[in-house]
């Protein structure tokens, strides 16, 4: 009879290689794409502070009288006439 005992064994060590093999892929590629951040630089911001002549001249407020509306009453809508011809029902065998 064969060993099962024996393949599981192969296995089991292949499979912690494995595990251990992408661990340390993983680490490496962790620790080399870590680094200083380096900040980032800010643009200045420069004011200008302007005399008040400068300012549009505001809107004049026209103020519109509010007209009353009726409330909505929707169409009413007929589902479209399908024209099919008549048909019997099949009779039972």
């Amino acid at each position: 009879m064969i060993d099962i005992g024996a393949g599981r064994s192969h296995w089991m060590l292949g499979g912690g290689f494995a595990i251990a093999g992408h661990a340390a892929v993983l680490a490496g590629v962790l620790l080399v794409n870590t680094g200083p951040v380096e900040p980032p630089v800010e643009d200045p911001v420069v004011l200008v502070e302007l005399p008040p002549q400068a300012a549009p001249a505001p809107a004049p407020a026209v103020l519109q009288p509010v007209q009353q509306q009726a409330d909505y009453i929707p169409p009413q809508t007929l589902p479209p006439r399908v024209e099919a011809p008549r048909v019997n029902a099949p009779l039972p065998r």
